[in-house]
């Protein structure tokens, strides 16, 4: 079709289009049907027939007026019908899209040269701004929503207020109970303990061996009531965020000899034998000594306490950046059922199974509290009438009071950072990936994003720009910004074709929707070879 001008080239596209109306709506609902996503895929025929009408009415209203009433109203109806559906906002905005991806070729065999670059430019304006409009009112919905939302909390907050102030002062005092318990018991628990040692040792005269028994009943006795003390004073320490870690240099093998020793005397009285194995896992350590001993000797007495016949082992073993204990019996076992609950606070194994194996139900579970403070981790396995053994791992690194929130991986794994908000799109990109024998890290949204790439410290990183609350382009320069992440590769993935601000922004790729898999994959790894360390260098 002959153009005098390039300036009039939109009026010669608005003919163009109206001139192959019908072909263009066919050719959009089957655009829709296989490529806008699953929404899309269920909607019959008709429907799409409908919405792809109205939409290229807008399109044309543009492009023959520059009227954009017809398609903001098109877009406004959409986004409220959409948004209480929660349907995946990049899914529409793959809708919108599709449109450009239907007229290009009807633009390629119209014109050629200036013509041609000038059409597609328009087409490519065009269909941008509407999928900003559309993302604009998206937004204005979500804000609303949020608004509506605050005003209620508000209201809540109001009213929980109060309840929150006694809770906070409940808690004051139960921590204030707990203190002054503590302080109460233990004070004559020690002198009890102290003195029947006395009279048990015969220090003050001998004693017949009766009143030896009788002692060593008392003793166990208040030992149990102390232990119980203690453990509950732990948890709230634990609880209420008081509990300090106090790191510092040990020798492991020392500890676990000490942890041994202690429960010796509950299992010689079985003909138990205890030992400790530290063959694989001595050496200096640090962390607080303190709290790893007292976990092994819960571990250790739990283990004497369910064991009738055989032994409890305890070994320390490295474990890359780790060292991992474990506490192995031959006792009773716990039935599948139990595992679990037996890391509950009181929770003791059925008692109307094992009624002579009495306790407190604390002390797995403050153990599991103090390996967490630690940053490590415990896990158990157990078979009825066969035994139990329980680990728990401890970072051979100093560690910090609190837990740590998610796995550090090290830089130089293989493994890609995909941020996107379309459930659908994040299977599909992990499963690409996987196929390369990559692994995909996923974060459906940009707040997530920027947590995982400063902790997971991927290889590369795929971003998509239109995102709810923190969009593509935010998340893109804080990354840059920040000196820990801003050496990771990122390679932009979006319906929105605006890859000179991408490249501008610090982005080392830039593909639109939809991305051909084989394009994608050569992209990425020539990104990641590109940031690989010694690349380009002599």
């Amino acid at each position: 079709m002959p153009v005098n001008s390039v300036d009039a080239i939109d009026t010669v596209v608005c003919e163009l289009l109206k001139g192959h109306r019908e072909d263009t709506r066919q050719a959009f609902i089957e655009e829709l049907l296989h490529h806008a996503g699953p929404h899309y895929a269920e909607r019959s025929r008709e429907e799409l027939g409908e919405t792809t009408e109205r939409a290229i009415a807008g399109y044309l209203a543009i492009l023959c007026a520059g009227d954009w009433g017809p398609m903001d109203a098109f877009i406004r109806e959409i986004a409220e019908f959409r948004f209480p559906l929660r349907f995946p906002l990049s899914e529409v905005q793959r809708a919108f899209a599709a449109f450009r991806e239907v007229v290009r070729p009807l633009l390629t065999r119209a014109f050629t040269g200036e013509q041609l670059e000038a059409a597609l430019g328009l087409l490519a304006r065009t269909v941008d701004e509407t999928i900003q409009r559309f993302s604009d009112v998206y937004q204005e919905l979500h804000l609303e929503e949020i608004r509506s939302t605050s005003r209620q909390l508000a209201e809540a907050n109001q009213l929980l207020q109060t309840q929150v102030e006694e809770v906070a002062e409940a808690a004051h005092i139960k921590a204030q109970f707990f203190a002054n318990m503590s302080h109460e018991l233990r004070s004559p628990l020690n002198s009890i303990i102290g003195y029947t040692e006395l009279l048990r040792d015969g220090i003050d005269g001998p004693v017949v061996e009766e009143q030896a028994r009788d002692l060593e009943k008392i003793l166990s006795s208040s030992h149990h009531l102390l232990k119980l003390i203690n453990n509950i004073l732990d948890m709230t320490k634990i609880e209420s965020g008081r509990m300090e870690v106090e790191p510092r240099a040990f020798e492991v093998a020392q500890v676990v000899d000490e942890a041994v020793d202690t429960v010796v005397p509950l299992a010689f009285r079985k003909h138990i034998e205890v030992r400790g194995d530290t063959r694989e896992g001595g050496g200096s350590f640090r962390t607080d000594r303190d709290k790893v001993k007292q976990v092994l000797i819960n571990l250790l007495a739990n283990a004497v306490k369910f064991t009738d016949a055989g032994e409890v082992v305890c070994t320390a073993v490295r474990d890359g950046d780790r060292l991992r204990f474990q506490v192995r019996d031959t006792g009773i076992g716990i039935a599948p059922e139990e595992r679990e609950k037996i890391f509950n606070k009181f929770y003791q194994i059925d008692p109307t199974h094992h009624r002579e194996h009495r306790g407190t139900g604390l002390g797995l579970p403050l153990c599991r509290m103090l390996v967490a403070l630690l940053g490590g981790e415990m896990a158990l396995e157990s078979e009825p009438g066969r035994g139990t053994r329980i680990e728990f791992w401890v970072p051979l690194a100093p560690c910090a009071v609190a837990a740590v929130e998610g796995p550090a991986y090290p830089r130089g794994s293989a493994r890609v950072l995909v941020i996107e908000d379309d459930p659908s799109a994040l299977e599909l990109i992990q499963k690409v990936l996987e196929a390369e024998g990559l692994e995909a890290v996923l974060a459906p949204d940009g707040a997530e994003g920027l947590r995982l790439a400063r902790s997971v410290c991927p290889r590369a990183i795929t971003l998509d720009l239109l995102m709810p609350a923190v969009d593509g382009w935010e998340v893109l320069e804080e990354l840059k910004a920040d000196p820990a992440t801003r050496d990771i590769p990122v390679v932009i993935l979006s319906c929105v074709d605006r890859k000179d601000r991408g490249m501008r922004m610090g982005a080392d790729a830039y593909l639109v929707k939809p991305i051909d898999r084989k394009e994608f994959v050569r992209v990425l790894r020539q990104v990641m070879a590109a940031a690989a360390p010694g690349a380009g260098k002599d």
